[in-house]
């Protein structure tokens, strides 16, 4: 199935102002799943869907799993609470009448995550703050993707944030409230109201949107590194310090470096409990190379993780 994007909203100044509503009924329900997303790809073009894309589990996958930091889509899951609260037109009145329109308004909007570790997921959110060019998605509870559109129709982006406005509050859990974090930014009014646009979740080829699912971050410990071989344990994030789920299955997923940036082949990788891993080297290493654990060059993205994570812990080799 593919889809074509038809604009509900205005045309220019001699089109599209007639008020019937029999082509646009559908309209937006309420925000219950947010996806974060740079608003431009890193080689160019705007980061979302295209006309006559095809929509179906596959693309989805391309969306949320991307390789590239720019490319891909973040989900945020189960958001509550989402306001936006309207903001006047700044304007300003001369003497003789006429009235001049400074700026349309600026809309901040605001929704809670309900969330067990608020610290360390607001941290993850926090780090989007520095980033430029960024935008937003949501998921309706009627499974619709909402966005916008450009001008001509031909693509279906994130609506922008303005530079420098994501804001982060984390709450932890108390007698009287859930822990949770509230995520605010800032957009322009245009682009938030006028430009709002979806796509119907009847659009997608068999797929729903309710089963995205964002990437897990991976931690590693070097636990042994001699001229022979190399132990270590990759668990996922989401846990206290020296905690985590075990990261197992990602034998076929890991190279192994030294500090000259240098792949060492492997004769073995073993993973003889779930998240314990043993490489051993098909001929001895130097003593006192820094040894380091990585995901396969251009596939970091395996199994639900972004394997990234891993770059840069080194033990030296005894």
């Amino acid at each position: 199935m593919s889809l074509t994007i038809e604009k509900c909203g205005c045309g220019n100044e001699n089109e599209g102002q007639n008020y019937g509503l029999s082509n646009c009924q559908v309209g937006i329900n309420v925000a219950e799943d947010a996806y974060f997303m740079s608003v431009n790809k890193a080689a160019g073009g705007t980061n979302g869907i295209q006309a006559g894309d095809t929509l179906n589990e596959a693309y989805f996958d391309l969306k949320f799993k991307a390789e590239i930091f720019d490319d891909r889509w973040f989900p945020i899951k189960g958001i509550e609470d989402v306001q936006s609260p309207p903001v006047d037109v700044k304007s300003k009145e001369y003497p003789s009448g006429r009235v001049v329109i400074l700026s349309n308004g600026i809309i901040k909007t605001s929704f809670t995550v309900p969330v067990a570790d608020p610290s360390k997921y607001g941290k993850k959110i926090e780090a989007r703050k520095c980033l430029t060019d960024q935008g937003i998605m949501y998921k309706d509870r009627d499974g619709k993707l909402v966005g916008q559109t450009t001008s001509d129709s031909t693509d279906f982006g994130p609506i922008k944030i303005i530079d420098g406005t994501l804001d982060v509050q984390i709450f932890q859990k108390t007698d009287d409230d859930d822990p949770h974090v509230i995520i605010s930014f800032q957009h322009s009014r245009e682009t938030s109201t006028s430009d709002a646009d979806f796509i119907e979740s009847s659009s997608f080829a068999g797929y729903s949107l309710n089963s995205a699912e964002a990437l897990n971050d991976v931690n590693i410990t070097i636990t042994a590194s001699t001229v022979t071989a190399l132990s270590f344990t990759i668990k996922d994030d989401w846990a206290g310090y020296k905690g985590g789920v075990a990261a197992g299955g990602l034998l076929a997923y890991l190279d192994i470096y030294n500090n000259d940036d240098v792949a060492v082949e492997p004769a073995t990788i073993t993973e003889p409990t779930a998240g314990n891993y043993v490489a051993t080297y098909g001929s001895a290493v130097t003593i006192g190379d820094g040894m380091e654990v990585r995901g396969i060059l251009g596939a970091y993205v395996q199994l639900d993780f972004d394997l990234k994570r891993l770059i840069g812990v080194t033990l030296d080799a005894a």
